[in-house]
């Protein structure tokens, strides 16, 4: 969810002042502002304020040589919570107060004064465009602080600090300055006001585990008003402070002290008459068991100079220092005459806490390095300790990483910042590691240190989350051989769901970075992009400079459900971008733009962007459309609410908004003939249900079966994730018929959630749920059994029916892909470069497996066979099989109960062995059960085969199935499997008859792989001669052929081929052959083909009336209009089309339009009861679609040979061709030539049906040419009829397409954005002389597969450029 990216920024702290020595200014503290707007730095003699963004010095305090002799250095600072106070604590035990003013008038960076000609000007970056404000530090005063001081916390009326002896805790109010008639010499007077202490002790902290501490460490949440306390014995604690009226003469233990050095302001005789007193409660949140033996000594403070208790009795201990088997720490300490002494330096102490307000729980660092999650306690002075969770730390090599030395949450909640001495990482709340830096790793030795700057990534010492949670600022502990270069920025990118948990959000994985946008594309690319973690399928969406300049930073992103349209909030306003246009739309009159906030969120219905905004103290709810532009005129409705909106939620047509005063509101959306409008069905409150509604982070329902929209808030279960926990709340009618909700806890600590509402049947109303650790899945909610009636008894949490380990963090679940989508972090090292890149790698998971095992374990086949019938059309279905055989082969013989339950009906377990039957039987069902069966086998140890063929038969008797089913290629893999069986005969008679069927086929990659067996299974080379002798194979000329299985099953291992066939060997032709497709291509091809016919003979005033003109005839028919050859080509007729399932409905701008009116259109198709040609329009697409699909499959097998070639390495071929909105397809009809026109073949030229030319695509496909007379289907008119090419070297060459094959060939394109690397291929169509020719006419289809038109092919093209001159040529005179 939060990834480091790109490089962290570096700020110089040492300040550009003279008289300042550089070694003096190491930083040792890092404390932000309230408001996190500014921030300041410490070092030993100074104190420095920073602006965030931009990160800029606005002042700068040097404290004088007098003042640190006199009051010690500086160890510690801390801002007063209104941010007009700094407190420095100081080594000698004082308080030093320096007010910040703030001059909101003064310039604080002047330019020079240069003309303005002479002047640099930029545009300001992320919200750089607001002016700095002066800032000027002035010294206050010094307190001084008897007993000496340990720590300090600043709150809004007082101080509160801790002394060290006596050990106790004490509080002053802040020193005021009284009016002007009320001073001293003229200068006003200051004074302290009555001040309290409370000294540790059995009696007043009765909630401390050893009252004999100090407390070390004192921190206070203001979000939340929890505070808690570190002492000195390592324990930390929640603790509140309780003030209660007694009489002015009562007297105690708890009365404050008035120390002699202050003076007690006088007080009005209502407070003379009673006084406060205040008492300290709390409950213990980390908690230790101490060895036995240190119980029985003295236990020693590490922090104590162990001098200072030489009288005390020695400890029998061991003497010397050691490290006991369970990480303690002990060191010996000695003094005097031989006498030694233990100190025990106890490693589960804590060190850091921070708190978590928004899903209530605190993290604990331990001197140890050790992290652990502790939930809130239940009360203030709750006597149990909470039940803590450690986290694993990846620490690479098991290598020390020292003490945490600083920890904080994001401001959303959900990661936690840690710093060690030895490195830092960020850490989910649940527990799970996104990002770590523990050193540079594998290039430790190379690394120069006196070059190398990202010095944290080998500790931090502080650091703090930035406004927006996209940059965290770290300050690096002091380096010995720099002066500067302490103080980073690292820069994260962020699931846009920690802004926003809805539904839309989570369909496509959706980043937002400071400046940008990011949303994974992957869903809309085949199916082998998405699990190819080498795809590019992320689209990078730039935020306008102008927006995020003055309202930085974004607070809230919202994606549409069919991921087009994308909407950001920033500080303030809101601005929506459409990736069909690639326009973003902001406000047009700025004063409108900063009326408003948007607080709860936005959604999209459609087009209509639904948003939830503060305007002057009220709230509204505003829909906004798409198609108009952004101004409060184009408001298409507001809806007026009473209070602020927690969050809002989209299902279907149904709003629903949930409100700060714990109310659920259920809106219809309802279009209209003039706007869209909402309308209030109803809503319900939950008090006594929800105790905090801003802890509500996701929203949803569940509707039991469908009715009147008006009835849905009655019968519906409504879903959230209230904190970390996942409830669902089931209605219920009383008896007066009020409706109530009965509360269900399915999870604890869950990060994300998804609901899957509809759409594949066995996952309809299913939860998926992230725990930090694995998905959990609650298959059909609604069915799920209603908790206990009995309040009694505490509910249990409901056990998930699948639970699904991953090993990277999940952002989106693809239901209708069956696949899982995440990322992981990596850190990029380089020796010769002196700092670390951040990036993150898709990363993808098959979730079929265990939604099969699940129903299989409990033995429900069908319900199995009907899930994994919705997926068995993708390309990886036989992959998911193959591991859930491969998981059920691998498990024990024992009854196996792995988490997914046995049957969750009845609850029993049942053995491996009738999983492994149930198994069989499912993968029966389908037609890849050979092929799983025998990949499982090839991948599982042969100790296994004897079990699992002994269920699945006797792979001899598969292999004959296979090949009187014609499954070749599976057939071959199960030769492997008869082979170590020894079941194969000594003649190998199974290789020769499997050899030839591939012959038979003309499976030459299959015919190479078994005569390399032959080879790899007889070293005398007898086997192989006579499988050679036995077929008389002979070499095989002509265009280099792949299978259409191997490219969608294994794209990047047909390198070799790709590279014969596009190379730049001189033998190369440019072209290749795709075989085995599917049996629909055959059917397809032949329909098209005759209807292309059929068109050309409709009469020429119908055809005329489907071409046009303004697109120089790039849209439907044209004949005679382009220039071949000099001359107008009138030697057959085209009808084109634009091609591309994914932008069926393109929408582009008319500036676009009127460019490329060529590329930009809609499609021109023939009516549907057109005499003849009926259903051409659903022919045209079934092919084209077709042959776009298996193109997107080749430019991924493409990509790896492609790149190596490109001028732009950036550039993606699958990326460029499946989202480009120029895909044109060409239907061809050559008319048959005319007989007067025959001459001898030996005369005939080879270009005269189609001149010489290239393509100006990146990739064509071609369909195999159809020859017809009369409408029937003939044989080439001649040998010599066909397509004809050029080679790399020059040669001509004919190429013959199969019938049931598709070819492709390389494109002007191409080779322009390779540098003329990859050429073009030259080819031209011949006619060829034959009696009877002049009858025949002949029918193909072409898919010319190019970029978009502002996609660069060179530094001084575009592809758009580059195609208008080549329509010049070729239509010369024809307007655009």
């Amino acid at each position: 969810m939060y990834f480091p990216t790109t490089t962290a920024h570096q700020l110089s702290s040492i300040p550009a002042l003279p008289n300042i020595p550089p070694e003096s200014e190491k930083l040792i503290a890092l404390v932000p502002s309230p408001r996190k707007s500014l921030f300041c730095t410490l070092s030993r003699t100074g104190v420095s304020i920073w602006r965030v963004r931009p990160s800029a010095v606005l002042a700068y305090l040097s404290r004088t040589p007098t003042s640190i002799l006199d009051h010690g250095e500086n160890i510690a600072v801390h801002w007063a919570p209104d941010g007009g106070r700094i407190i420095i604590q100081t080594s000698q035990s004082y308080l030093v107060l320096i007010t910040v003013v703030y001059l909101a008038e003064t310039p604080i960076y002047v330019p020079p004064p240069l003309p303005s000609t002479s002047r640099n000007y930029f545009l300001p970056g992320p919200g750089e465009a607001l002016p700095l404000q002066c800032v000027s530090l002035r010294f206050e005063g010094v307190i001084r602080v008897d007993g000496g001081l340990i720590c300090v916390s600043p709150r809004k009326q007082y101080i509160l600090f801790s002394t060290k002896n006596p050990p106790a805790v004490q509080r002053i109010p802040w020193p005021e300055i009284e009016e002007e008639h009320d001073t001293i010499d003229g200068e006003p007077k200051t004074q302290f006001g009555t001040y309290e202490t409370w000294i540790f002790n059995d009696h007043d902290f009765d909630f401390f585990v050893d009252p004999d501490v100090t407390a070390t460490k004192i921190l206070y949440s203001r979000a939340t008003g929890v505070e808690t306390w570190i002492t000195s014995d390592g324990r930390a604690y929640f603790v509140g402070l309780t003030e209660e009226s007694m009489p002015a003469d009562s007297e105690g233990s708890e009365s404050p002290k008035t120390p002699r050095h202050h003076q007690s302001p006088s007080t009005d005789s209502t407070s003379s008459a009673k006084r406060q007193k205040s008492t300290w409660q709390g409950t213990c949140i980390h908690d230790f068991e101490i060895p036995r033996w240190v119980q029985k000594s003295r236990r020693i403070d590490p922090s104590d100079d162990p001098d200072d208790a030489d009288t005390e009795e020695e400890s029998y201990a061991s003497p010397s220092q050691s490290q006991s088997s369970d990480g303690e720490s002990i060191a010996s300490k000695g003094k005097g005459k031989g006498k030694s002494r233990a100190v025990y330096n106890e490693p589960r102490r804590a060190v850091a806490v921070a708190i978590n307000g928004k899903f209530s729980l605190v993290a604990v660092g331990m001197a140890n390095g050790a992290v652990q999650y502790t939930p809130f306690p239940s009360g203030i002075a709750s006597s149990a300790t909470p039940q803590s969770v450690k986290i694993q730390v990846p620490t690479p090599y098991n290598r020390a990483i020292g003490p945490v030395c600083t920890m904080e949450w994001s401001g959303d909640g959900y990661v936690l910042a840690v710093g060690w001495r030895d490195g830092w990482a960020i850490f989910s709340v649940g527990g799970r590691c996104l990002a770590k830096g523990f050193g540079v790793e594998d290039v430790d030795i190379n690394v120069d240190g006196a070059k190398f700057q990202d010095t944290f990534m080998f500790g931090v010492r502080s650091l703090f989350w930035a406004p927006g949670n996209f940059e965290l600022v770290v300050l690096a502990h002091p380096s010995p051989i720099k002066l500067d270069g302490q103080l980073f920025v690292i820069p994260f990118a962020k699931s846009a769901s920690t802004g926003q948990l809805a539904p839309d959000n989570t369909r496509y994985a959706f980043l937002q970075m400071d400046d940008r946008a990011l949303v994974y594309r992957g869903a809309d690319q085949p199916d082998m992009s998405v699990i190819n973690p080498e795809s590019d399928v992320w689209q990078h969406i730039k935020i306008p400079q102008t927006y995020l300049a003055t309202n930085w930073p974004i607070r809230y992103s919202s994606l549409s459900s069919d991921g087009r349209l994308i909407a950001i909030a920033g500080r303030r306003g809101l601005i929506h971008y459409s990736s069909t246009s690639g326009r973003w739309k902001l406000f047009a009159d700025e004063i409108q733009e900063q009326a408003f906030v948007v607080k709860g969120g936005m959604v999209w219905f459609h087009h209509v962007l639904i948003a939830a905004v503060e305007v002057s103290k009220s709230y509204q709810i505003r829909l906004y459309s798409r198609d108009m532009e952004l101004s409060n005129q184009n408001v298409l409705h507001r809806e007026i609410i009473s209070c602020p909106v927690v969050i809002l939620s989209l299902v279907d047509n149904s709003l629903l908004v949930y409100t700060v005063d714990n109310t659920l509101f259920h809106y219809l959306i309802v279009p209209t003939a003039d706007t869209i409008k909402l309308h209030l069905c109803g809503s319900i409150t939950f008090n006594g249900i929800i105790a905090a509604p801003s802890a509500v982070r996701m929203l949803s329902w569940m509707i039991p079966k469908l009715g009147d929209p008006v009835d849905d808030l009655a019968v519906a279960t409504v879903l959230m994730v209230v904190g970390g926990q996942l409830i669902l709340l089931r209605p219920r009618k009383s008896g007066d018929q009020e409706v109530k909700y009965d509360m269900q806890i399915f999870a604890d600590r869950i990060e994300f959630c998804w609901i899957h509402l509809r759409g594949i049947n066995a996952l309809e109303n299913s939860l998926w749920a992230y725990d930090g650790q694995g998905i959990r899945v609650w298959l059909n909610a609604l069915a799920i059994e209603a908790p206990r009636s009995d309040e009694n008894e505490p509910q249990d949490t409901v056990k998930e029916s699948v639970n699904i380990p991953l090993d990277f963090y999940p952002l989106s679940v693809l239901m209708d892909k069956g696949i899982i989508i995440g990322a992981e972090h990596e850190v990029a090292t380089r020796s010769n470069l002196p700092f670390v890149i951040f990036r993150h790698a898709t990363s993808s998971h098959l979730f079929l497996t265990h939604i099969l095992l699940f129903h299989l374990q409990a033995r429900q086949v069908n319900e199995a066979v009907v899930f994994a019938s919705h997926y068995q059309n993708l390309v990886f279905f036989a992959h998911a099989l193959e591991i859930l055989l491969h998981t059920v082969v691998e498990s024990d013989d024992d009854a196996t109960d792995d988490g997914n339950g046995g049957n969750p009906e009845d609850g029993d377990s049942i053995s491996s062995d009738t999983v492994l039957r149930t198994v069989v039987d499912f993968l029966d069902h389908f037609d890849v059960a050979l092929d799983v069966v025998v990949g499982c086998a090839r991948k599982t140890e042969m100790t296994r085969w004897k079990r699992l063929f002994s269920i699945v038969g006797n792979p001899k008797l598969l292999f004959e199935t296979c090949l009187e089913s014609h499954q070749l290629k599976t057939a071959a893999s199960y030769l492997l499997v008869l082979h170590n069986l020894e079941q194969l005969d000594e003649k190998h008679s199974d290789v020769i008859r499997l050899l030839e069927s591939a012959v038979a086929t003309k499976d030459w990659q299959l015919c190479r792989e078994l005569l390399r067996f032959l080879r790899s299974v007889d070293d005398t080379g007898t086997a192989l001669r006579n499988a050679v002798e036995h077929i008389n194979l002979q070499d095989i000329k002509g265009a280099v052929s792949i299978s259409y299985q191997d490219l969608l099953s294994s794209p990047l291992s047909l390198g070799k081929s790709i590279e014969r066939a596009f190379g730049s060997n001189p033998e190369c032709l440019g072209i290749i052959v795709v075989r085995d497709l599917p049996p629909v291509y055959a059917a397809y091809r032949e329909r098209l083909l005759k209807l292309a016919c059929a068109f050309a003979k409709l009469k020429e005033p119908i055809r005329e009336k489907y071409a046009d003109p303004n697109s120089r005839y790039s849209f439907g028919w044209s004949h005679g209009k382009e220039i071949m050859n000099g001359n107008p080509d009138i030697l057959k007729g085209s009808y084109y089309a634009n091609i591309n399932p994914a932008i069926e409905n393109l929408e582009v701008s008319p500036a676009l339009q009127e460019a490329y009116p060529e590329y930009y259109n809609k499609n021109i198709w023939p009516k549907a009861d057109e005499a003849g040609v009926e259903g051409f329009e659903d022919a045209f697409k079934d092919l084209g679609n077709f042959i776009f699909r298996v193109g997107c499959e080749l430019a991924v097998a493409c990509q790896p040979f492609a790149l190596s070639h490109l001028n732009d390495s950036s550039m993606s071929l699958p990326q460029l061709i499946g989202t480009s909105n120029t895909v044109k397809a060409r239907l061809l009809h050559y008319f048959p030539p005319s007989s007067d026109a025959a001459v001898t073949e030996e005369n005939d030229p080879v270009d005269n049906w189609c001149g010489w030319h290239k393509d100006h695509s990146l990739l064509t496909g071609l369909c195999s040419a159809m020859f017809l007379r009369e409408g029937e289907t003939v044989p080439s008119p001649s040998p010599a009829s066909g397509l004809y090419i050029r080679s790399r070297g020059g040669d001509l060459t004919k190429v013959s397409i199969p019938v049931d094959c598709l070819a492709f060939q390389t494109g002007e394109a191409l080779e322009v954005a390779t540098g003329g690397t990859l050429r073009a291929t030259p080819h031209c169509v011949r006619v060829g002389v034959a009696p009877g020719s002049d009858k025949v006419s002949r029918e193909t289809f072409a898919l010319f597969m190019q970029p978009d038109v502002n996609q660069h092919l060179s530094d001084s093209s575009t592809f758009g450029q580059f195609s208008k001159k080549v329509f010049d040529e070729h239509y010369d005179g024809v307007s655009a």
